[in-house]
């Protein structure tokens, strides 16, 4: 159940977008999914969220950060030219923003601020997608502190 204080989580996350620098490519033949980490959640702070081991493409393309507060789900959402995928995420999927990815470059990041009244402890799940290749990273989840 969502309390006034989710509420006031979700409205005031907000994000700024940043492409990442350039990152050593992958090989040809790597089939590791990407992978997600994520900086603690501090509320008043800035959190990043980091997407590595992308595949090597030659153009440029996104990836997508999601966030659920009601679990890790799975729940199965249409995700554009994707189609129907299974998400590591609760039903209730917030799509926090997008990040660029340069042709070559094999990770990205994106920086998002965590509310000041966000409910210390609450578990946050968070995955990300890589939409040109339809790959989903690993689901992370980080307590607010």
């Amino acid at each position: 159940m969502r309390t006034p204080l989710f509420a006031a989580f979700l409205l005031l996350a907000s994000f700024g977008l940043h492409g990442s620098p350039s990152a050593k490519p992958a090989s040809s033949d790597s089939a590791a999914p990407p992978e997600l980490a994520i900086s603690s959640l501090v509320r008043g702070n800035t959190a990043t969220m980091k997407v590595g081991n992308l595949l090597a493409m030659r153009h440029d393309r996104e990836v997508w950060y999601a966030y659920s507060l009601d679990g890790p789900g799975p729940s199965q959402h249409r995700v554009g030219h994707c189609g129907v995928m299974a998400i590591d995420l609760d039903a209730a999927i917030t799509v926090l923003g997008s990040s660029p990815v340069a042709a070559g470059d094999t990770g990205t990041f994106i920086h998002f601020d965590v509310p000041r009244r966000a409910p210390l402890g609450h578990p946050v799940w968070f995955q990300a997608i890589d939409l040109d290749n339809c790959a989903l990273t690993n689901n992370v989840v980080e307590k607010i502190q």
